[in-house]
């Protein structure tokens, strides 16, 4: 498992040349990714077990998201926010969002999991959640936004009439009651 994280880092800077991998059997380079996937959807994504006390813990962290976003919209201008986190971060943040492949499955079984959820599809390194905003003019009151996933767009489990965009007040009255229901 050693070796593999090691070929993992090293895989990420071409510079270096290095490809431990080649150490490795194909079955135990994906047995080590299988236990990897398995412990982040564990440890820091939805799962039924454990996702109930992760998800609630980022429940400060929405609220500011709402918080700054709202302010900025009032503000009638342009605006960037931005956090920045380790995948400990944007993985529940996905998950509690509802991105689209970042939740629970009803059918979740170590065995189906990597068929649906894999954490590095939804944090690999540089990963990042983006809202971004949109209005006609700096009065529009109508303010949509749609989600990026690592610079792809991706769906909320919120109903919209002008996909892949969403309405601002709707999300927020969405999650605010989401946020509302933990405990």
């Amino acid at each position: 498992e050693s070796v593999w994280e090691c070929a993992a880092a090293a895989r990420m800077n071409d510079a270096l040349g290095i490809d431990l991998f080649r150490y490795l059997e194909p079955e135990d380079v994906r047995g080590c990714w299988l236990e990897r996937n398995r412990y982040m959807y564990m440890a820091y994504g939805p799962s039924r077990r454990f996702g109930t006390t992760v998800l609630p813990d980022m429940e400060g962290m929405m609220h500011d998201i709402i918080d700054r976003a709202d302010a900025a919209v009032e503000g009638h201008g342009c605006s960037a926010d931005l956090r920045f986190g380790h995948d400990v971060q944007v993985v529940p943040v996905a998950a509690l969002l509802g991105i689209e492949n970042c939740v629970t499955s009803p059918q979740e079984t170590a065995e189906s999991l990597p068929a649906w959820w894999d954490f590095r599809r939804i944090s690999p390194m540089a990963a990042n959640i983006q809202l971004v905003f949109y209005r006609r003019n700096s009065y529009d009151t109508d303010v949509i936004f749609k989600v990026l996933l690592n610079e792809q767009e991706a769906t909320l489990p919120l109903p919209t009439d002008i996909a892949p965009y969403y309405h601002w007040s709707d999300f927020r009255k969405h999650y605010l009651k989401l946020l509302d229901a933990y405990p």
